[in-house]
């Protein structure tokens, strides 16, 4: 039952996303600011799109979304935000803006500020909750300077501890905001304050989304099996990955990028079954250290035995594998108590996310 609770408590908070987002969208106005808009990514689309937004702003929630080019030359401003982690002051025409959005709206008479929704890793991927205190924005000179109009105004983020744990820094979203006049000057010390606030309530965003829900479900499962690690990976696309991919315990991104599920390994016969399976079987005549024969990458990184977990909610699925780095005994009646566990949770998230977002992650 205090798993159960656990993740209940992490589901609870997709019902809350859109109170989260109006709550920053109103305290960034309360700085001074007349509209806000804040746009959130979607991982499976590989799409930015906005979700929320006051004064102006307000007519292009749900309406605008971008893909995130790979290409400099073919990305709007959103996505070039997200790509450079660049905060930018922008008034006037910009060759990143939809010309019918900015001729209809008349984006003309505005003064914008694009800046990143940030999170920050340590080196094994896990967030850093207070990296905000440690950060600042330094302004640099853009490479078209010359040819910028108005107030045009570049930042790159820096952290200005030297933590060596420290990871990639990692963008969920961006937040749009500014003044309804092109006359009105940002001010320095205003636009510090306001990504600092942002900082502080990338958290919170975080947490009201899918990827978090899933952690915590990896996070108990591996309390309740007294197991060193768990991955989890939800959402299977044609090229043959996961969308979503999180872990809890002693491992993190590097085991993930060295020990990705196998086409023909446990999880895929786990769900092909539609039934957990175990490393090392007793009904197989496994010995005690079966996995260095069946999963030799595994035990090269520490692992001596895995149980995996189907996660099949209609045309999707995914898999939960747990990780020990001793020689375990499985429990079938714990191990029939997890699958029961995700299964069930792993609908319940889903259907919970369809409900909230169908844009964001639709059937």
């Amino acid at each position: 039952m205090y798993a159960l609770e656990h993740v209940e408590k992490a589901t609870s908070k997709l019902f809350k996303l859109e109170n989260i987002l109006e709550k920053v969208c109103r305290d960034i106005q309360a700085l001074g600011f007349d509209f806000v808009s804040i746009s959130l990514i979607s991982p499976e689309h590989n799409t930015i799109e906005s979700l929320y937004g006051t004064g102006i702003a307000k007519q292009l929630t749900g309406f605008a979304k971008h893909y995130l080019e790979e290409d400099p030359k073919l990305r709007d401003i959103q996505a070039d935000i997200v790509k450079t982690c660049q905060t930018e002051i922008i008034s006037g025409w910009d060759e990143r803006f939809d010309r019918w959005i900015y001729e209809e709206y008349h984006h003309e008479q505005l003064v914008r500020i694009f800046t990143p929704i940030v999170l920050v890793e340590d080196k094994d991927g896990k967030i850093i909750e207070d990296w905000f205190e440690f950060c600042q924005w330094d302004k640099i000179t853009p490479n078209d300077e010359e040819s910028r109009e108005g107030q045009n105004e570049v930042f790159q983020m820096r952290l200005t501890k030297n933590l060596q744990e420290l990871g990639e820094p990692v963008v969920i979203g961006t937040v749009e905001t500014g003044y309804n006049s092109c006359q009105k000057v940002v001010e320095h010390n205003k636009l510090r304050e306001l990504l600092q606030y942002i900082a502080k309530k990338s958290l919170d965003i975080w947490q009201a989304q899918l990827p978090r829900v899933l952690e915590t479900i990896a996070e108990k499962v591996k309390e309740f099996l007294n197991a060193d690690a768990a991955t989890l990976h939800f959402l299977y696309e044609l090229d043959r990955r996961y969308i979503y991919e999180v872990f809890s315990g002693g491992v993190g991104k590097q085991f993930l990028r060295a020990c990705p599920p196998r086409n023909n390994g446990l999880g895929r016969q786990a769900i092909q079954d539609k039934k957990y399976k175990i490393i090392p079987d007793p009904s197989y005549n496994h010995n005690s250290l079966e996995i260095e024969k069946l999963n030799q990458q595994a035990f090269n990184a520490g692992i001596k035995a895995m149980a995996a977990f189907p996660l099949l909610i209609g045309a999707k699925e995914g898999v939960l594998y747990v990780l020990f780095r001793h020689e375990h005994k499985f429990n079938k009646r714990r191990l029939r108590f997890v699958e029961s566990f995700v299964l069930r949770w792993a609908a319940c998230v889903l259907q919970i996310s369809v409900k909230l977002y169908l844009i964001l992650l639709p059937l």
